[in-house]
Order: structure tokens, then sequence, then C-alpha cells
């Protein structure tokens, strides 16, 4: 096998600044597959994270299809990828684990953000029937 090609550092994922996943950094890439012994060459067309891994969906440089793979099974014969840079807003090589935490934090946000306004919707409820019931007993 050829000494030249790197294996995706599945330990790391390029973000955006906003914390997405940045997709464009890893589109157009070129790497090798290993298929039941056949090496195959292919092209990255876009990434995803799924349950905590990077993965790729790629194409065959030869051939026809596209198939999602983990990003450990592809070793890239061109550049590794770095972080696109695209409108002069940098961009940040972070390890999977602070992405999830930071993807998991946003989450808590918003769930305790949905939960106050739900608690508040419910107390004005309650307060009204209270009142409405408070009033039906003086009469």
């Amino acid at each position: 096998m050829n000494n030249e090609l790197e294996t995706a550092d599945t330990t790391k994922v390029i973000r955006r600044e906003d914390g997405s996943l940045d997709v464009e950094a890893y589109k157009n890439k070129e790497g090798i597959i290993s298929l039941d012994g056949l090496d195959v060459a292919v092209t990255i067309v876009s990434a995803r994270l799924a349950y905590g891994r990077l993965d790729f969906s790629i194409m065959p440089k030869s051939g026809e299809g596209k198939k999602w793979v983990s990003s450990s099974r592809v070793r890239f014969t061109n550049l590794l990828p770095s972080p696109s840079g695209a409108r002069g807003k940098s961009r940040d090589v972070v390890s999977a684990p602070s992405f999830r935490n930071e993807v998991a934090r946003r989450k808590a946000l918003h769930l305790r953000h949905d939960a106050e306004r739900k608690f508040s919707e419910v107390k004005s409820t309650l307060d009204i029937l209270i009142t409405n019931k408070k009033e039906e007993s003086n009469e």
C-alpha cells in the first residue's frame, strides 16, 4: 500500500463558525476505500455526523453509484481536508467530542427555553382556572 495515503482522522471534525459541520471542507476530496480486497478510488460527495461519527458520501471515480461510509474507511490520496474559510469567516478543526458537546449544549438551551415558555403558558391557564373557581365559589 502507498505510504502517502492518509486515513481520515475521525477524532477531528472541521466545523463552521456557527458550530455546524463544514461539509465544503470535505467535498471533492479524493481517496481510496478497500472493499473485499479491492482498492477503489473514490470522490467524497458530502459529509455528515451520524451517531457521533463522521460519515462520507462517496462515489467511485470510475463506475456509478453513491454510498455513505464511515470516514475511517477512506484514505485520502490528495490533500487532507482543511477548513474551507469561505466568505472570510474563520473555521476551526475541533475534536468530535467537543463538537457533540456543543450540539448538546445548544439543544439543552432550546429545550430549557421551550420548557420555560410552556410552563408560563400552563401557569397562566391555571391562574385563570383558579380565579374562575374562586369567583364561582364567592357567588
